[in-house]
């Protein structure tokens, strides 16, 4: 394995094989291209050896489903305030984020929610949260599930830490 560092306005770009990770200013951005247990092993590593990342992005088709090193990694790093995360439909493992007691304080979820399970799942995982203070959803396609985002609406209206909802869907 190889891995090659750019450098390029305060920015550094870790390219590996099949992943690319850039860490700028305290947000630590990663794309995997495949499925590669070698390079989850180098990110569960950074994740780790992290003492100055608050902000953590990726792109969840691209994590495998069953790992569970990087869950238990994310579920520990207590530097991590903000959680990012792109198209992501594993909702048994953003519970297990969630619900954890190291849980980010905002987290943003975009383009995630093409089934009704997954946002009911997401509704479970945000009533047992007592941390979460700031929540986005973005969301192009559509919520055809009238009762999921009913159930939605009054989990969020019931939390007691949220402070600022950010809504972004279409045709609800």
């Amino acid at each position: 394995m190889s891995v090659e560092v750019r450098k390029w306005m305060k920015m550094s770009k870790y390219i590996c094989n099949y992943m690319a990770v850039s860490f700028k200013n305290q947000s630590l951005t990663v794309q995997f291209s495949n499925h590669q247990n070698e390079d989850i092993k180098i990110f569960i590593q950074l994740l780790q050896q992290n003492k100055i990342c608050r902000t953590f992005n990726f792109f969840g088709y691209d994590l495998s489903i069953h790992n569970h090193d990087l869950l238990h990694s994310l579920k520990k790093n207590k530097e991590l305030t903000t959680l990012i995360i792109n198209h992501f439909m594993n909702i048994e493992f953003l519970n297990e984020i969630i619900t954890s007691n190291y849980s980010p304080s905002r987290i943003k979820l975009s383009y995630c929610f093409n089934l009704s399970s997954t946002l009911y799942g997401l509704c479970q995982a945000i009533g047992q949260n007592e941390t979460l203070i700031d929540l986005d959803i973005i969301d192009q396609t559509s919520m055809d599930d009238k009762a999921a985002t009913i159930e939605l609406l009054n989990v969020l209206r019931r939390h007691k830490s949220i402070k600022h909802v950010r809504l972004h869907i279409f045709d609800i």
